[in-house]
């Protein structure tokens, strides 16, 4: 949360997944029918995203081999005006909801007083605008994999 790079990080994970047009949704969810849900988050205190997705278990290899794809083109830079635009409006639409919610308003204030960072909405959204492509792919370059897991169940007749 303290660190330059959170804001580069931020929209990363927008253009990754957190958004309908976002990388996971359109190449996982829509062009290759794998998931029936995919998106990505971020923990801005701890620097760890994560990717989830349904998917059924005979797509598993072709599911993690194409979220890992969408990951290397944010790495390579393979981010359109486009996805980064709507991803910066998204986030700013985002934070804009944030005021009418006075849970998120707390959520966001205890991040700050806990990192000894309290950002106004304006400020935050100021941070996002500036964010540029070279920004969030140098820190998508960071990104590392870590876990990948399962959950799977069975399935029976009753």
């Amino acid at each position: 949360y303290g660190d330059e790079n959170y804001y580069p990080l931020v929209v990363c994970n927008a253009i990754l997944g957190a958004f309908p047009h976002s990388k996971l949704f359109v190449n996982v969810r829509e062009r290759e029918s794998l998931a029936y849900y995919v998106g990505s988050s971020l923990d801005g205190s701890k620097g760890i995203m994560t990717v989830n997705a349904g998917i059924d278990d005979s797509e598993y290899d072709k599911a993690v081999q194409i979220i890992g794809e969408q990951v290397q083109a944010i790495q390579h830079g393979e981010i359109s005006d486009q996805e980064l635009g709507r991803s910066i409006k998204g986030l700013v639409s985002g934070i804009h909801s944030m005021e009418d919610n006075p849970a998120s308003l707390i959520d966001r204030n205890l991040l700050g007083l806990v990192h000894n960072k309290l950002r106004s909405s304006q400020e935050v959204i100021n941070e996002i605008k500036q964010v540029k492509k070279e920004q969030v792919q140098a820190v998508a370059n960071d990104i590392q994999l870590d876990t990948i897991y399962s959950l799977q169940g069975t399935r029976g007749d009753s």
